[in-house]
């Protein structure tokens, strides 16, 4: 693995959206935003130590969780939010209901309003 590249490990692309998974979706907008060099590794059964998905290694290091992810990212490359008081708790209040509302009704969409098509 390459020196200081972002490697995302995420669920696969699909027709209808460019990740299933809004945690995934979530680090790979952050990391194109902000024009930071990662690799995308699609990926249905490879996780986490932990379990999960997404999951980023950089430089050997392993790092778990969306918001842990972006915490980490931010110290690496040394990034400042140029966000008002306002504006950061508007921002994490969004990040906090999509993170707790869009992905419990992906789930509901996938399991129970489709379950035929998993059948």
């Amino acid at each position: 693995m390459e020196s200081d590249i972002v490697y995302l490990f995420q669920f696969h692309r699909t027709k209808l959206a460019p990740n299933s998974s809004p945690f995934c979706l979530k680090v790979e907008t952050f990391l194109r935003y902000h024009k930071i060099p990662y690799k995308p590794i699609f990926t249905q059964f490879q996780r986490s130590k932990q379990g999960l998905l997404p999951f980023i290694v950089i430089n050997g290091k392993e790092i778990f969780d969306s918001q842990i992810i972006i915490n980490e990212l931010e110290n690496k490359f040394n990034l400042k939010p140029q966000l008002s008081s306002k504006d950061s708790a508007i921002s994490q209040l969004t990040d906090k209901a999509i993170d707790n509302s869009l992905a419990n009704q992906i789930l509901y969409f996938k399991i129970i309003k489709n379950k035929n098509l998993y059948l």
